[in-house]
């Protein structure tokens, strides 16, 4: 602009001293300075000429403004949207890292108050949950003893809230833990369920995908990978469970206060290393109790369940909204 100006200016000036005083420059003189009234007209032609190509110039520069300018928005929305997703990795990163917090933490204390329950020794000698799991066991013989007694002799069975003809081998075991597992070991075994829930509740609850990739329609491969890597976590806690431990949850979680834990333990294999043929002779109706992704692999698992167990938590989720709203 300045050039421009300067330049203006200079050519300004050496007319004006041209008409006015003759001065010319070195190289540059007017001649037939009696024609200088007609250069007006051809002014106004050349003008004529020449406007109508710098205007065309001048809106030819206007469109490429306009189609650089449209580049750059684009290039700008690109960098917008890189740099969303990359805030939404460390969103995942940093909300992985809490989860993981939480996680380990609760296996901390969870492995505490198993040490707490095997250090609970018996005059014989058996830790807490060997204990826990021979009364138990002792109960069912004794209860399956007298149950056939009476289905003989048509008398009434040890345990009168048993009716021979219609008494079933869950409401067996039932009795037999309810009348086993008592005193201490029952309480502290009830905060050691109650910690169990709330890790895998923690660990079915985690959102693996943040951003883009947990909005939307999600595929069925979408909906297996997200629960392939909540299982990872649940194969930390089941690696924790000894035999007597998994005898124990088994059957803590066909009694009425264990139905919530229940869920989750068929949803996440936890009864996968439970020896069957060894523990309650391997009856199968007793078993039957449980869904058969309770002794599963994951790769044994179909998707279709998969994705009823995603739509129930979607489903939980969705009620504990409303509820919390409107109360």
């Amino acid at each position: 602009m300045l050039v421009s100006v300067t330049l203006i200016g200079s050519v300004g000036l050496y007319i004006v001293l041209k008409l006015t005083s003759g001065v010319d420059l070195p190289f540059v003189s007017f001649k037939f300075i009696e024609y200088s009234e007609r250069l007006g007209q051809f002014g106004d032609f050349f003008g004529g000429v020449l406007n109508p190509l710098l205007s065309f110039m001048a809106l030819l520069g206007v469109l490429y403004t306009i189609r650089t300018q449209g580049i750059e928005l684009k290039e700008a929305r690109e960098e917008t949207r890189i740099a969303n997703r990359i805030q939404d990795k460390q969103t995942g990163v940093f909300e992985r890292q809490n989860f993981e917090s939480v996680f380990f933490r609760l296996i901390d204390v969870h492995a505490n108050m198993a040490d707490r329950l095997r250090d609970k020794r018996e005059s014989w000698g058996s830790n807490g949950f060997e204990y826990a799991v021979h009364e138990v066991l002792e109960n069912y013989r004794y209860a399956c003893e007298d149950l056939a007694s009476a289905q003989k002799t048509a008398r009434r069975p040890q345990y009168p809230a048993l009716n021979p003809e219609q008494t079933t081998e869950q409401q067996l075991l039932l009795q037999a833990f309810d009348e086993g597992v008592t005193g201490e070991i029952r309480v502290m075994l009830s905060q050691y369920y109650r910690n169990i829930y709330q890790i895998l509740k923690l660990v079915d609850g985690f959102k693996v995908f943040s951003g883009e990739e947990q909005t939307g329609r999600r595929s069925p491969r979408q909906i297996r990978l997200e629960y392939f890597h909540k299982r990872q976590y649940s194969n930390i806690l089941r690696a924790q469970l000894s035999d007597d431990e998994l005898k124990l949850l088994f059957l803590n979680c066909i009694t009425p206060y264990g139905k919530g834990l229940k869920s989750y333990v068929e949803q996440y294999s936890l009864m996968k290393h439970l020896q069957k043929s060894k523990f309650l002779k391997g009856r199968k109706e007793i078993y039957d109790l449980y869904e058969d992704e309770a002794y599963a692999d994951f790769e044994d698992i179909d998707t279709s369940r998969i994705i009823l167990y995603a739509s129930f938590r979607a489903r939980n989720q969705l009620r504990a909204t409303f509820s919390s709203k409107n109360s």
